[in-house]
């Protein structure tokens, strides 16, 4: 299975990067160096690695019913979330989440040259 990652928002100075995995959306933390408490791509496991928070998410907006008075609730749904160790609430997301985490992975080690 194959997973279409769009990378939307980049903060380099600090390292966040936000974007979409498929239909849902995440939100990671990205080091230049691997730091300890990161994960461990090889293991996947919280060991020396470049991405120290990983979040994939979903949120669902609602419209109230008064068409006079609007109201909007948004429900976020956490599936999987990362930070200094993991916290998986949806077991179905394991290979979304090996595929984001070598892809930022990837991403991270990528220099351009000119």
């Amino acid at each position: 299975m194959s997973c279409e990652i769009k990378v939307e928002d980049i903060n380099k100075r600090y390292g966040f990067l936000q974007g979409t995995i498929n239909q849902y959306l995440f939100y990671a933390e990205v080091m230049r160096q691997p730091a300890e408490g990161g994960i461990d791509i090889m293991s996947m496991q919280k060991g020396r690695g470049n991405i120290t928070k990983l979040c994939i998410y979903e949120d669902e907006m609602d419209n109230g019913g008064d068409p006079f008075l609007p109201t909007i609730s948004i429900k976020r749904h956490i599936y999987v979330n990362y930070e200094r160790e993991w916290k998986v609430y949806n077991f179905t997301f394991q290979s979304l989440v090996f595929d984001l985490v070598h892809y930022l992975d990837r991403r991270c080690r990528m220099n351009i040259v000119r």
